[in-house]
């Protein structure tokens, strides 16, 4: 009788535990550095594919299907940050830019994210094999400056026909360490300047500091084009404004 009560007890544990946190997905790690990454079958075994993002910094993540499976119709992919193996997308988390330049055409999906945590991003398409390619497309400027009479000033060039917005934020590491940031419209087709003298959330930053100055956005990769000048009344001295860790593929 007391062995019948354990063999019951056994067996209802064994039915209440909770199911493993991963075991409906494959979880494989990407980096954000714009390679492809291939090899991703839904066939058999939902894969996901996932990378960690930096709060602040803004990503293009490219889902195709590889060429011998091109006529494969329909093609759904799912992009969330709460869920491991999405079959839907996080409200909010991400932009489509399918139809911004360069243009998406066939089978696939490209999103942008600009990260608000550091929450994993997963990539899912259901029933069918994938390819995954993420690049950072954040602009990073690695000297500013207000010293000694100095401005600086950032240009902002919009490449595509589209509206695109970001944020630049500002970090001092000479004389301060305070960080400004201001929300950007980059209108289609133009150049939109920023200068050291204009507001950053409620405040202007003052003389005598420097740092360094990064752009993030939610188009495509190439969408943002950055230079930086240091400008006095008798100097202009050019200053780096690109992206680091972003694939034109």
């Amino acid at each position: 009788m007391r062995r019948a009560s354990f063999l019951a007890w056994a067996i209802l544990a064994v039915l209440l535990r909770p199911a493993p946190a991963n075991a409906q997905c494959a979880n494989i790690p990407l980096l954000a550095d714009g390679r492809i990454n291939t090899g991703f079958d839904s066939t058999t075994t939902n894969m996901s594919a996932f990378f960690t993002p930096t709060t602040g910094r803004s990503y293009s993540i490219e889902v195709t299907l590889p060429i011998t499976t091109a006529g494969t119709v329909p093609f759904f992919g799912f992009i969330s940050n709460t869920t491991n193996c999405p079959t839907a997308n996080t409200a909010g988390l991400a932009s489509v830019t399918g139809h911004i330049e360069p243009k998406f055409a066939g089978n696939g999906t490209r999103w942008s994210v600009i990260a608000v945590n550091s929450t994993a991003i997963r990539v899912h398409v259901p029933t069918q094999p994938f390819m995954v390619s993420v690049s950072e497309t954040t602009l990073y400027n690695p000297s500013w400056s207000t010293v000694g009479g100095y401005f600086t000033q950032w240009g902002l060039q919009n490449t595509t026909s589209f509206t695109l917005n970001g944020t630049i934020t500002v970090r001092e590491s000479y004389g301060g360490s305070a960080t400004y940031t201001r929300a950007v419209t980059l209108p289609p087709n133009v150049t939109t300047f920023l200068t050291t003298s204009e507001q950053f959330t409620g405040a202007t930053i003052p003389a005598g500091r420097g740092g360094s100055a990064m752009f993030a956005h939610d188009g495509p990769p190439g969408a943002v084009l950055g230079d930086a000048y240091l400008i006095s009344a008798s100097q202009i001295v050019p200053s780096l404004f690109r992206t680091m860790r972003e694939s034109l593929h």
